[in-house]
This record gives C-alpha cells, structure tokens and sequence, in this order.
C-alpha cells in the first residue's frame, strides 16, 4: 500500500517532467474544451464509491504465486467495470 502511495505520485511527477510543455498544452486545451462542450464532469458518485470499494478488497487479498494469474484477471475485470460504468455516465444526457 505504502509503495502505490509514493510510486504513483513520483510516476506522475516523472512523467509531467519527461513530457514537453507543448504537448502538455495541447492536451489541456483539448480536455477543456471536452469539458466545455460536455457541460462539465459526469458523475456517477455511487457507482465509484461501490467499485472503489470492490477494487480495495480485491487489493487487499493475500494471494499466493500459484493463483496470480486468476487474481490478475479478476483484477482486470473490475477495471472493464470502471470504465464501462464510466462509458455510460459519460453517455448519458446530462440533467439540468
């Protein structure tokens, strides 16, 4: 757990260092004028809370050697439910 908490940020950190400003940039821009036309973030609270709780308790199993390739699998299926749940938000119409 503790190395996700410093790999992760340090990963960001090197990558944001390696990744010319241009592009960064770009990338930005893109990203809000996504968001402008979109009319803002989706957001589907509950549906993140359940998977996120999921993805925590599958992280938290001791699995042995043997059973790494089951277990990476599983692990893969939550994260095709993430996206798919987020795939939908974004689909929806949005309610005013």
């Amino acid at each position: 757990m503790l190395d996700g908490a410093l790999l992760l940020p340090i990963g960001i950190w090197l990558t944001l260092k390696f990744v010319p400003q241009p592009v960064l940039d770009e990338c930005r821009e893109k990203a809000t004028q996504w968001l402008a036309e979109k009319h803002g973030k989706p957001h589907n609270w509950l549906g993140a809370a359940q998977i996120t709780r999921i993805d925590d308790a599958v992280s938290a199993i001791p699995v042995p050697i043997q059973y790494s390739e089951p277990y990476y699998n599983l692990r893969a299926h939550v994260e095709y439910v993430r996206r798919r749940l987020e795939s939908q938000t974004a689909a929806a119409p949005a309610k005013s």
